[in-house]
């Protein structure tokens, strides 16, 4: 695996002179975020190199056929071992190849798709591509691409683990593209009907992801890049006029391998009141939190062969174990 994840941005602000805790994703641990790229350019050239043949050109290293380099050993051996030895040598060579052509079905990843250059933008200059990729009239299109190379970087096995982030929370961006004129945060402590709309576009946009990745042959295992994924699908507040995080909307996609049930709307209720002489330290068993999500999660990405599986996941306070009624 080339990357151990990838954290990728749509114009997250890269401003964390004051709280950068609503703008981030990912941690190393505290106070310790990892940037995500805003840049679709930076982050085809860091994923796929130039794009050309030569040096820092990862796509070189997949063009490699495994048989290939191996093939001379083949050879050799095969002159040294009985015909049935040699019957199965044959075999194992026409099945290294099957599975380079079922690869080459799914993405090439010899040729990936180039994010196409923008017009008066010189795409070989970072500085250039980075202000361009930006701009607000450039959201959605930044968008397309950036989802684009996370899709054939998680095909071409260069990564198994991504994370995308639209924008960040209080952020006042506008949406011309859906005819809102207004800043999203001002909208959101004012319950705005338009945010009807603003948080459509979002799902469309998770939707588009979903497709793509269910017309996509897995080149390691049966059935599609999305079956043997999961795409998880949330925000940060439940309600961003409260700032509430409780009782948060989650949308998972992907079975993962057959790990999860898939087609269900599951409401999980919870002992919690909105009293405020009560706080979090007040909340106990039977309620369930996004750690006990988390820990299922986990395990879905575990062999119990290998190890047991996840318990617990941060504070115990927040977390009883995996989530009941979500395995398959």
């Amino acid at each position: 695996m080339k990357f151990p994840s990838l954290e990728i941005g749509v114009q997250v602000n890269e401003n964390l002179t004051d709280r950068y805790v609503d703008k981030r994703m990912s941690y190393d641990g505290p106070r310790a975020p990892r940037t995500p790229a805003n840049d679709p350019f930076a982050l085809f050239k860091q994923v796929f190199g130039s794009g050309t043949a030569g040096a820092n050109n990862q796509r070189a290293d997949m063009d490699k056929s495994v048989l290939d380099a191996v093939l001379g050993d083949f050879t050799r051996l095969s002159t040294k071992v009985s015909a049935s030895d040699k019957q199965l040598l044959d075999q194992h060579a026409t099945s290294i190849r099957a599975i380079e052509g079922q690869l080459a079905t799914v993405v090439n990843c010899a040729s990936v798709t180039t994010p196409t250059a923008p017009t008066g933008v010189d795409v070989s200059d970072p500085v250039a591509t980075h202000k361009w990729a930006m701009l607000p009239a450039n959201f959605t299109t930044v968008s397309d691409i950036q989802m684009n190379i996370m899709v054939q970087a998680v095909a071409c096995g260069l990564t198994n683990i991504v994370t995308f982030m639209w924008a960040n929370s209080e952020t006042d961006m506008q949406f011309p593209w859906l005819n809102v004129l207004k800043g999203h945060h001002g909208m959101s402590h004012a319950r705005d009907v338009d945010l009807i709309k603003v948080d459509s576009w979002y799902a469309s946009q998770v939707n588009k992801l979903i497709n793509t990745m269910k017309a996509i042959p897995d080149s390691g295992a049966a059935g599609t890049l999305l079956d043997n994924s999961l795409v998880m699908f949330t925000s940060c507040l439940s309600d961003g006029a409260s700032h509430h995080s409780d009782n948060m909307p989650i949308t998972l996609a992907g079975s993962n391998g057959g790990y999860f049930r898939q087609g269900k709307l599951i409401r999980y209720n919870s002992t919690f009141t909105a009293d405020a002489t009560k706080d979090q330290n007040t909340i106990g068993a039977p309620d369930l939190s996004n750690s006990d999500l988390l820990v299922s999660i986990m395990n879905s990405f575990e062999s119990a062969a290998a190890k047991p599986l996840s318990t617990n996941f941060g504070d115990p306070r927040f977390c009883h174990g995996p989530l009941p009624s979500i395995k398959a």
